[in-house]
């Protein structure tokens, strides 16, 4: 949210809207698409929408960008452990590495399951420390802009990060309904924009000294209260769980060609161990809105198949 939105100010907030009504209206063309054509994995949906060449290059980038998200959720989980609790960083990776393995053994069942106990906590998580931030806000420096050009390519940039792995993850859960309900992609992207403009505005109110640290939130949920700090640090853990989960079971879902599905989650999650030497801060810094840019031509083919779908209907 800092990187995308809170250091172009008050323009931000219309970046985040703009991000949020994008995942919106992909994530419903995504379910159109899926339904309508019986879509059951993100590779059938490639060659769906791309010539068979483009549809394996595609495939090659979302596979190595999920991965890399993987990644960036390990450290920034096995940070948390290391910086508030002690544990050594390797430790943490494993610890989590344990976690995504349990909670993925029964596949596609375990996420669903993960889900539906842990975003309903971080939504009521979320609304509670931002509202407080709000109500109790501390005195904010002049905040200069961001490395990325502007709000409005955030916003795109946002939206094409997040659907980049959500797109995998809506066709994929095909395998288990017979059809997707169209407002569940739609839902998504509105409680993302309401979440997302609280957070931004709770953001805004911080000094400077807070917002440049390495996750500005958690700072000052320790700097409020030790019970605060506690919730946040479980909101953060639960947040990048949810993802890493989600991460996982894509790439051991697509990694079934040549490997079973239990095969490949020790071995997927034992390649994220490259990413340990790194920042968590640096690798979203410059990683995610690299994912951003190479997620665009995959957004717009599904906008394309979704109205020409709309049409057809």
């Amino acid at each position: 949210m800092v990187k995308f939105f809170v250091l172009f100010g008050d323009k931000g907030i219309w970046g985040a809207i703009l991000g949020g009504t994008l995942i919106s209206v992909v994530g419903g063309f995504t379910t159109l698409i899926v339904n309508k054509n019986n879509i059951s994995n993100y590779g059938d949906l490639l060659n769906f929408m791309f010539p068979k060449k483009i549809a394996k290059i595609m495939d090659t980038i979302i596979f190595i960008s999920i991965w890399v998200s993987l990644g960036v959720m390990f450290i920034g989980s096995s940070n948390i452990l290391l910086e508030q609790f002690g544990i050594p960083i390797y430790l943490g990776v494993a610890i989590i590495a344990i976690t995504i393995c349990l909670f993925l053994w029964v596949g596609i069942e375990g996420l669903l399951k993960a889900n539906s106990v842990l975003v309903p906590f971080l939504i009521v998580l979320t609304l509670f420390n931002s509202s407080y931030y709000l109500i109790n806000p501390l005195p904010c420096l002049h905040m200069t802009n961001g490395l990325l050009p502007n709000w409005w390519i955030s916003g795109i940039l946002y939206a094409t990060l997040n659907m980049l792995l959500g797109i995998v993850i809506i066709t994929s859960l095909k395998e288990e309904d017979k059809k997707i309900p169209l407002s569940g992609g739609i839902l998504g992207g509105i409680i993302l924009v309401l979440l997302s403009l609280l957070i931004i505005k709770s953001l805004s109110l911080l000094p400077d000294s807070m917002l440049y640290t390495e996750m500005p939130l958690l700072t000052l949920s320790l700097s409020i209260s030790k019970m605060v700090g506690i919730l946040y640090i479980v909101g953060l853990l639960v947040a990048m769980l949810t993802t890493a989960l989600a991460d996982t079971h894509s790439i051991c879902k697509r990694l079934e060609r040549r490997f079973t599905y239990r095969r490949s989650l020790p071995l997927v999650i034992a390649s994220t161990f490259v990413f340990v030497p790194f920042k968590f801060s640096l690798l979203v810094g410059i990683l995610y809105p690299l994912i951003g840019y190479i997620g665009i031509p995959l957004v717009l083919a599904v906008i394309w198949y979704g109205l020409k779908s709309l049409k057809v209907g």
